[in-house]
C-alpha cells in the first residue's frame, strides 16, 4: 500500500519486440510473452517489497526452438541493479511457448518495462449549473 493507504498496482509493458534473426510473426511472440506476465510480475512485486519505488527496464534475448520453446535466454540490458531480480526475470522466459512448427533459427529481443503505478487520484466532481 502507498502512504495514503490506497493499493498500488504495479504495471508491466512490453516494448518493441524485435526478431534479430530468422522469421516469426511478432503477434504470436507478443502473445506468448504476455501469457508469462505473472512470472515476471512475481519477480517485480517481490523486489518492490524491498524498494517500493523501483522502476526499470530489462531486455532479454532468446531463441525460439522448432518445438516452440525458448532457449539461450540472456539478459541483454537492464536498469535493475538487483542481480536476484534480473535472474528471476530472465528465468521467467523459461516457460515461453509458441506453436511447434518447422522454423529455422529464430532469435528475439524483448524489452519489458516495469513501474509502480501511483494511487488513483480523486477526480473532481463537476457540479451542475
Amino acid at each position: 500500500m502507498s502512504p495514503s493507504g490506497k493499493t498500488r498496482t504495479p504495471k508491466v509493458r512490453l516494448g518493441k519486440v524485435k526478431v534479430i534473426k530468422g522469421e516469426e510473426d511478432l503477434e504470436f511472440v507478443k502473445r506468448a510473452l504476455r501469457v508469462n506476465w505473472g512470472r515476471h510480475m512475481f519477480c517485480y512485486v517481490t523486489a518492490l517489497k524491498k524498494t517500493p519505488e523501483l522502476t526499470g527496464r530489462i531486455t532479454v534475448r532468446f531463441t525460439i526452438e522448432p518445438g516452440g520453446t525458448a532457449s539461450n535466454i540472456e539478459n541483454v540490458s537492464s536498469d535493475f541493479k538487483d542481480a536476484e531480480l534480473v535472474d528471476c526475470m530472465v528465468k521467467g522466459f523459461d516457460t515461453v511457448k509458441l506453436e511447434a512448427r518447422e522454423r529455422g533459427l529464430v532469435i528475439v529481443e524483448a524489452p519489458l518495462m516495469f513501474f509502480p503505478v501511483a494511487p488513483e487520484r480523486a477526480v473532481p466532481v463537476r457540479r451542475g449549473r
